[in-house]
């Protein structure tokens, strides 16, 4: 189910509703696309968010707020190349 929804206005044109609070979210929009751009907009945002969460960094262990599944080492591991020693290097087999 998306968080948000284009629905017609009557006289208003289009507009971006909150589904689960029925709040207004958007100005008006004249035409259902330019609504439905700014509402698929609303909707990433959302599913991003939501992917964050709270996770340990796999080289120091410190709790940090990862951006998703992809972002495993904390702020500082990330930057100062610590977590590079943690991969081992591919080698060909011959």
């Amino acid at each position: 189910m998306k968080d948000f929804e284009v629905r017609h206005v009557s006289r208003k044109g289009f507009a971006v509703y909150n589904a689960s609070t029925n709040k207004r979210e958007s100005g008006f929009y004249s035409g259902r696309a330019l609504a439905a751009c700014y509402c698929d907009t609303l909707n990433r945002e959302k599913k991003e968010q939501a992917a964050r969460s709270k996770r340990k960094c796999m080289c120091c262990g410190t709790p940090f707020l990862s951006e998703g599944i992809h972002n495993r080492l904390c702020r500082n591991c990330g930057h100062s190349g610590l977590g590079k020693d943690m991969i081992e290097p591919c080698t060909p087999q011959t």
